[in-house]
């Protein structure tokens, strides 16, 4: 059931002392995000002395991991100091350790569970992926808001049923509060919000390091709402400082309600009285956009009509009006909510914020009724939530149901991206030869063998003297024989999804700002041991698996440790979770998905020649690694498309006999000491190479195949993608998409090894 949660009280999780105790809050208030990064809070309560030590939180990751995250902590006499450890929960996560180890080595433990027994502290539940959790920052309604919509939604727990009122997104939101002062000074720990929403004075007094943590999540691909009704400047602090110039606005005062506000609110009143036609409308709008998505609809249901109405529209308000500049317009935002009177000005600004979105409201939608309604509210509150989740709400929601259960978009990527760097070598039949030979000698020498030379030296009573030998000297053999026979170093296979921004307004100080990156890293073990990684302090690591479900109370036997602190070095005070080094056995498989900002100098430009089908688009880009290869391109003005991409090939799944695409590593255009360039000719055919990831169909295999584009879907190039859509659309921006074989190994391992890195 989909629920609107209010905030959640600190949960009465205490391991005590004689001087320090502590308490845990999980994700915003126990409302946890599934399968992204959320913080965990542990309250450290020190007595008359300072304390400080190691924080050990352990969890099952997924199917072939546990992680093990270390973080420092330092707590204040007779204070209460909130340390933010930052982890990704899988949905299906059931247990929980949190260790409190101070420098004196006394240690203490946490031990929660989903079902609380025994000597464990009851857990709170994790959201599925396609949940999204709308975090509220100080007074905004929307929470009460937003309390019926799961109702008005209609989403059935089998998405067997139509939505009524609302389309069946807004029944997947998740609603969080807290205070502005208790956020957490760390970027990745919004990572796994929808959306924030701010009261714009909720910025007096907050630290400072809170601000610059929102605004690099916003920059990354963050989606924030800001409430600026208030007389005032403080709102401006929650804008990233890049931005801060393209919103003007005049000061507050009583204006006319705008017409789009007072239809929103009627449409809804009537949707409420003739639930049927909501039905039909509702049908009709999402009719043209199913065909662009990859999920099913639902089938339809039958809807009670509501016999309480809604107050009307307010004639006027207290509102903020707002106004664009030119750069703001260029770079892709727009207004709305136009004021009666005044076609320059709107209580509604929103648009792209480097890879995020920013959305600002000159208007509390709580008082656009002649009555306070919080359900009439809900209204404009869709309204002016809906640009900036709009890519959840037209099918982010959605769950596949594949092979292995059910999974998202995210875990559909993480398949084919591991199954395609699973190259695991065969050992190959003369092992199986070899192996059966080894048995038959056995047997030979423990037998005949044995028999004759005991017989000879009139030894026979020592018979059981010499099968043991015979015996421990196979064992002996096993043991040793697969470190002899490896047929394959070990190998260090990386997919990464670069997002760079060459040029913007917004582009704030530093050469590299507007940079991220999410990739998968596989390890195969080619010999026992345990691995030193060599990765980006500032970095996020976590495991990941193809398979995302485990059922089952054991936590998985491979570890994922990672130490959470400030990266230092160029980085400073940036906290970051590198992987430290971990144990792998022989012949084992593991998975890892990190985030980072990668220092790049990329630079690009294209110049367009012809018209129509005959047009060409000449492409230069320079800054790549070299020695590199581009083997599929593609540049987008608009809705124009000029490509030159690697006809796709199929292999047959030795397990399934299923046929998987491969994109085969031929060279497109010429690179040379990092720049390349190459002539693409428009094409107007379907493109499937660069689509994201489909949601999985029932029965579907587990992996459909690998094309570049399946790779847009991971977590954080999907946040980033619809900012990008929305600065092309301006027609001010063209977007290159390069896939790049053959980089420099990343990261590196203390061992010999064979690596990928596309």
């Amino acid at each position: 059931m989909v629920h609107s949660l209010a905030p959640a009280a600190h949960a009465q999780d205490t391991a005590r002392g004689d001087d320090l105790s502590a308490t845990t809050v999980f994700g915003w208030g126990n409302i946890i995000p599934g399968e992204r990064w959320a913080p965990i809070t542990v309250y450290l309560t020190a007595g008359d002395k300072p304390a400080s030590g190691v924080i050990i939180v352990e969890f099952p990751q997924d199917t072939t991991q546990s992680a093990r995250i270390t973080a420092p902590f330092a707590a204040t006499p007779n204070r209460t100091t909130p340390i933010t450890v930052v982890a990704a929960l899988s949905e299906r996560c059931n247990q929980a350790d949190i260790t409190i180890i101070t420098d004196d080595r006394r240690a203490r433990r946490l031990r929660y569970s989903d079902t609380g027994l025994g000597n464990t502290i009851r857990m709170p539940g994790v959201l599925p992926p396609t949940q999204g959790v709308v975090l509220v920052v100080g007074r905004p309604s929307l929470p009460d808001a937003a309390r019926e919509w799961p109702q008005f939604a209609a989403t059935g727990v089998a998405g067997e049923e139509e939505p009524h009122v609302l389309e069946p997104g807004w029944g997947h939101l998740v609603i969080a509060r807290a205070d502005a002062g208790s956020l957490p000074p760390i970027p990745a720990a919004y990572d796994g919000l929808a959306a924030m929403v701010v009261d714009g004075d909720a910025a007096l007094g907050i630290d400072p390091r809170i601000l610059e943590s929102v605004h690099q999540w916003v920059l990354g691909g963050g989606r924030l709402i800001i409430v600026a009704d208030r007389p005032g400047d403080l709102w401006r602090a929650w804008l990233p400082p890049g931005v801060r110039s393209f919103v003007a606005d005049d000061p507050p005062g009583v204006h006319p309600l705008p017409a789009e506000v007072a239809e929103s609110i009627r449409r809804f009143a009537a949707d409420l009285a003739s639930p049927a036609g909501a039905v039909e409308r509702i049908q009709a709008e999402r009719r043209t956009r199913i065909q662009q998505q990859h999920y099913t609809p639902p089938g339809r249901s039958t809807v009670q009509p509501s016999t309480s109405k809604l107050p009307g529209p307010a004639e006027t308000l207290a509102m903020r009006p707002l106004r664009l500049s030119q750069a703001a317009r260029a770079t892709g935002w727009r207004l709305a909510w136009a004021l009666p009177g005044d076609g320059s000005a709107g209580a509604l600004a929103e648009g792209p914020a480097g890879f995020g979105h920013i959305t600002v409201l000159g208007l509390e939608p709580i008082r656009s009724t002649v009555v306070v309604s919080s359900r009439a509210a809900g209204a404009p509150w869709r309204d002016a939530l809906t640009p900036a989740i709009a890519d959840f709400l037209e099918g982010g929601w959605a769950e596949g149901h594949a092979y292995y259960g059910p999974q998202s978009r995210p875990q559909a990527a993480i398949n084919s991206a591991l199954e395609s760097m699973a190259t695991v070598p065969s050992i190959g039949g003369w092992v199986i030869i070899a192996f059966g030979a080894g048995l038959l000698l056995l047997v030979l020498l423990v037998g005949p063998v044995d028999y004759l030379v005991l017989r000879r030296l009139q030894a026979g009573q020592h018979w059981w003297l010499s099968s043991l030998a015979w015996i421990g000297l196979a064992c002996a053999a096993a043991y040793a024989a697969p470190a002899l026979i490896r047929t394959h170093p070990t190998q260090v296979s990386r997919l990464s999804v670069v997002d760079h921004l060459c040029d913007a307004p917004a582009r704030p100080p530093g050469p590299d700002a507007l940079t991220r990156a999410t990739a998968i890293t596989s390890v195969y073990a080619g010999e026992s041991g345990v691995i030193t990684p060599q990765t980006d302090p500032a970095s996020w690591w976590r495991g990941v698996s193809a398979i995302l479900h485990w059922y089952g109370r054991d936590p998985p036997r491979g570890l994922a440790p990672t130490f959470q602190g400030a990266a230092g070095g160029t980085a400073g005070s940036q906290r970051g979770n590198p992987l430290l080094p971990f144990a792998m056995p022989l012949w084992t498989f593991r998975g890892f998905l990190d985030q980072s900002h990668p220092a790049l100098s990329l630079a690009a430009r294209i110049r367009v020649t012809g018209e129509g089908d005959g047009a060409e688009c000449r492409a230069f880009v320079t800054g790549l690694p070299e020695g590199c290869t581009v083997d599929a391109a593609q540049v987008r003005i608009g809705e124009r498309r000029f490509t030159m991409d690697t006809p796709l090939t199929t292999r047959t799944d030795p397990a399934t006999g299923v046929p998987i695409p491969i994109l085969p590593s031929v060279p497109v255009g010429t690179l040379e000491r990092g720049a390349w360039e190459a002539t693409l000719p428009q094409r107007s055919d379907a493109d499937t190479l660069w689509s994201p990831a489909p949601t999985p169909q029932p029965y579907t295999y587990l992996a459909a195949g690998y094309t570049p584009g399946i790779a847009l879907s991971l977590a954080g190039p999907d946040r980033r993608t619809p900012a990008i859509e929305r600065m092309l659309a301006t027609g001010r921006y063209a977007l290159i998409l390069l896939q790049v074989r053959n980089c420099p190994p990343e990261p590196r391992i203390d061992r010999p090894a064979h690596y990928q890195h596309t």
